[in-house]
């Protein structure tokens, strides 16, 4: 049995996030760019933003290639190391992701 423990927005007074939440029998799937791509879609239709940002680790290569499927692209000069996880730890440095709503007015 597969379960996705969450998938979704995750809305608050001063930004919007997808959170994702997977359990590991689920890797692999489709359903973490199944569910982006449903996010990216209800966040630029329904909530109107005008951007999405996402990130994750550098190395965390199956989050990046679902960033990618879902058409959000990375410029390296907006990687960051992030600020909770101490320098040396692996999952310090960060790549940051961007889709621009289009259809926005």
């Amino acid at each position: 049995m597969t379960v996705m423990e969450f998938i979704g927005p995750l809305l608050t007074e001063d930004q919007t996030r997808a959170m994702m939440e997977r359990s590991r029998e689920s890797w692999g799937s489709g359903y973490a760019t199944e569910g982006a791509l449903a996010v990216k879609d209800y966040a630029f239709a329904e909530l109107g933003l005008t951007e999405i940002v996402s990130s994750t680790s550098e190395v965390n290569l199956r989050s990046r290639r679902v960033m990618e499927k879902i058409g959000l692209h990375r410029n390296p000069t907006d990687d960051f190391d992030h600020p909770s996880i101490s320098e040396g730890n692996l999952l310090r440095r960060n790549v940051l992701y961007r889709k621009l709503n289009i259809s926005h007015s």
